[in-house]
């Protein structure tokens, strides 16, 4: 089993924003960072995801609490000193929210280079 990476899908719209189509800054620099560091996509599964909420797959892993994108979900519990570990309180299940806490996190677990500062 792999730790999961939700990603959003780009070219969405976000009706409260009006009718353009945007993509998500963080995803899109994690996306960047499975083209440069190919080994991450193999040892990640990696989901893109749709914009519009409820998120099923996200609800499913984490409880409603958690429907932000990027998400790292864990298969499994964290190695102590595992960096931007969250807990989710619905489901039990640890996960890492945002570009910085998941580049982190990677560093730490996969051994990859880490965001510079």
């Amino acid at each position: 089993m792999r730790d999961s990476l939700f990603l959003l899908r780009p070219g969405f719209a976000d009706p409260k924003l009006g009718p353009d189509r945007y993509y998500c800054v963080e995803c899109a620099a994690l996306e960047g960072l499975l083209t440069f560091d190919t080994r991450l996509a193999g040892r990640l599964d990696v989901q893109r995801i749709e914009f519009e909420r409820p998120r099923p797959a996200l609800v499913a892993l984490l409880g409603t609490e958690h429907q932000n994108c990027p998400t790292l979900v864990l298969a499994q519990p964290p190695e102590p000193g595992a960096p931007g570990v969250q807990m989710s309180n619905s489901t039990g299940r640890a996960l890492v929210t945002g570009l910085v806490p998941i580049g982190e996190y990677l560093a730490f677990a996969h051994r990859v280079a880490r965001p510079h500062p």
